[in-house]
């Protein structure tokens, strides 16, 4: 069991990678192995099958296969959030991700809900010396600048 976890986390790292160099066809073809590796070894820990997914996400996001993409993103964050012991960090790195995807499609309010729920999620949990935070805080200015609400942008600078 603990060689197809390292193998599937050595997959997804390599995936990550590729992506980075723009070999979107490795990446993805890492990232399916990977989520496929988590899925056999552990059925029944789904919280493991959400790194790779987030990262087959990302990857075919980057491909153009955006519904695809989009559904893995969601599916991953989903599986974050069902557990019982929250990882915010993950969950928070996962929404700001999801809410730069709705942000490109010009799917403003569902980006800015998102992109508000990761900061909430951040400050609440991590708190605001967190280094996510600033992450947050840069998304959502993003999001609201692109929307005209400028003084809500200023107030976050």
């Amino acid at each position: 069991g603990d060689k197809s976890f390292y193998l599937s986390a050595n997959l997804n790292r390599q995936a990550i990678l590729f992506s980075e160099k723009n070999d979107l066809k490795a990446a993805e073809e890492k990232a399916r192995e990977s989520l496929a590796v988590a899925r056999d070894f552990s059925p029944e820990n789904r919280v493991l099958w959400a790194g790779p997914m987030a990262t087959l996400g990302k990857v075919l996001i980057k491909t153009g296969q955006v519904r695809e993409g989009e559904d893995y993103l969601r599916q991953a964050l989903a599986i974050y959030n069902q557990q019982t012991t929250k990882n915010y960090f993950n969950i928070g790195n996962l929404k700001i991700d999801l809410s730069q995807f709705l942000l490109a499609e010009n799917r403003w309010p569902e980006a800015e809900k998102i992109a508000s729920e990761a900061r909430e999620d951040v400050l609440r949990n991590l708190g605001a010396q967190h280094p996510l935070m600033k992450s947050a805080n840069k998304n959502l200015i993003v999001i609201y600048d692109k929307e005209g609400k400028h003084d809500l942008a200023e107030a976050l600078k």
